[in-house]
């Protein structure tokens, strides 16, 4: 039986265990499709915890004397992965849910030598909307512009559908916002309105691309930023906030295009008075160097999006 320890033993667990690493990290949304696996990139040193959309039955892993894997009752949708090898592994796991689905992690470690390597912090697996998306593998995000606009599409022979797509209304309303002309770098961006949605908080962004050539956009990303503990510390501490869902109007800007978005997600229950909330943007060709807005901790608008 997997041991029912909890993995996560501190907010600091999915940090760096020295100064010098350089790890990209990654969070992300995939959707289960039958036949298909969900690529996981580890490495030494770091967490990755897998949240599935129902409770988990049991857990094989294909090698688990390179690779630990931990599942707690107190979390049953939570897998927690992380490498005791130095070196490259390359193995699987098949996790079997509560209702008999069977789903497959493709586990990639790039071992202590990787530079720079790309490294999945969280991955919210749910099942797919639409039973002709891409498998999770091939598309690892779920792109706003194949999502309606409007109101929620009708399935065959119900009544209309009457409640409104609220991320696709505030997505429109920031379409309409005029670009600001106080930024004129190659790539910048600018925040909309932040509301509050039931327990979570929507926030809304735009990014101009005034370069003279393409760009490529990666999906955004959420951190809540502070200095780390001790008083001797110089270090910055980088803890993830999970996105719940984002829809963006497009990916790839040509030379003066605009992209425009939002992002939905559970805002941490408190922070210290030194710790502030970012919102990151990057270029697939610049992941060091993402476009960086500051977000209000507290929404502008008190009131539930109607």
């Amino acid at each position: 039986m997997i041991s029912l320890a909890i993995f996560l033993m501190s907010t600091g667990a999915a940090c760096a265990p020295t100064a010098t690493a350089q790890v990209v990290p990654r969070i992300s949304t995939v959707f289960l499709k039958p036949g298909s696996a969900i690529r996981v990139r580890l490495s030494p040193g770091y967490i990755t915890a897998v949240r599935f959309p129902e409770e988990i039955n049991s857990i094989a892993l294909g090698d688990p004397s390179r690779i630990k894997v931990e599942h707690s009752e107190a979390e049953p949708r939570l897998v927690f992965l992380k490498p005791v090898a130095g070196e490259v592994v390359h193995t699987n796991a098949l996790i079997t849910l509560k209702s008999g689905q069977a789903v497959n992690l493709n586990l990639l470690s790039m071992g202590k030598a990787a530079r720079d390597p790309e490294v999945d912090f969280f991955i919210d697996s749910r099942r797919s909307p639409d039973p002709l998306l891409v498998s999770s593998d091939a598309q690892p995000f779920l792109i706003a512009d194949t999502r309606p606009l409007g109101l929620v599409e009708p399935a065959a022979g119900s009544s209309p559908a009457r409640e409104p797509d609220f991320l696709a209304s505030e997505l429109d309303r920031q379409r309409s916002v005029p670009i600001p002309n106080r930024n004129r770098d190659p790539v910048s961006g600018f925040l909309g309105d932040s509301c509050k949605h039931g327990d979570q908080t929507v926030t809304s962004f735009s990014i101009v691309n005034r370069s003279p050539v393409a760009i490529e956009l990666l999906p955004p990303q959420i951190e809540l930023i502070g200095s780390a503990s001790g008083k001797q510390s110089r270090s910055t501490k980088f803890e993830p906030v999970i996105i719940s869902e984002y829809r963006m109007s497009a990916r790839r800007l040509g030379p003066g295009e605009r992209a425009d978005g939002v992002v939905l997600f559970d805002r941490p229950a408190f922070k210290e008075s030194g710790e502030r909330l970012e919102l990151r943007i990057a270029q697939a060709d610049q992941v060091d160097h993402p476009v960086v807005l500051p977000l209000t901790f507290t929404p502008q608008h008190s009131g539930d999006l109607r």
